[in-house]
């Protein structure tokens, strides 16, 4: 192998240093920039789904001042029109599930029957936030 590259022209070694050394970079900011956006799509989803939940909070806070589950089921049933919605529940004051909604029924539900702390996390595929109403 040290015996091709030895027999080249000095104008092709360098030709060939250049063109590994501008493919290396370019495999560098493919890489910068792929993660940048992971990283920018993913605070994009989560600034998303907190304006979302925000005005879910705002729009339950009567259904479960009130004890009213009809009313709160259907606040979460307006979910159906946002694909990307999978689940989504209400708790009471003390942490306890008032409403679950899932969009599809046989799945197992992800979300737990006691209020998780506050905030928005990644969990498997998704995310998950958890708003004050």
């Amino acid at each position: 192998m040290r015996t091709w590259f030895r027999d080249l022209p000095l104008a092709r070694k360098l030709t060939l240093l250049a063109m590994s050394t501008s493919a290396v970079a370019l495999v560098v900011a493919c890489a910068v920039f792929t993660a940048y956006d992971r990283h920018s799509h993913a605070a994009a989803a989560a600034r998303d789904l907190t304006a979302l939940t925000d005005m879910f909070a705002d729009q339950a806070s009567a259904a479960l001042t009130f004890h009213d589950d009809d009313a709160a089921s259907k606040d979460l049933a307006s979910l159906d029109a946002s694909p990307g919605f999978t689940e989504a529940c209400l708790y009471d004051a003390e942490g306890e599930l008032f409403v679950r909604y899932q969009r599809d029924a046989k799945l197992r539900p992800l979300l737990p029957d006691q209020a998780p702390e506050l905030g928005v996390v990644h969990q498997g595929d998704g995310l998950v936030a958890v708003r004050p109403v």
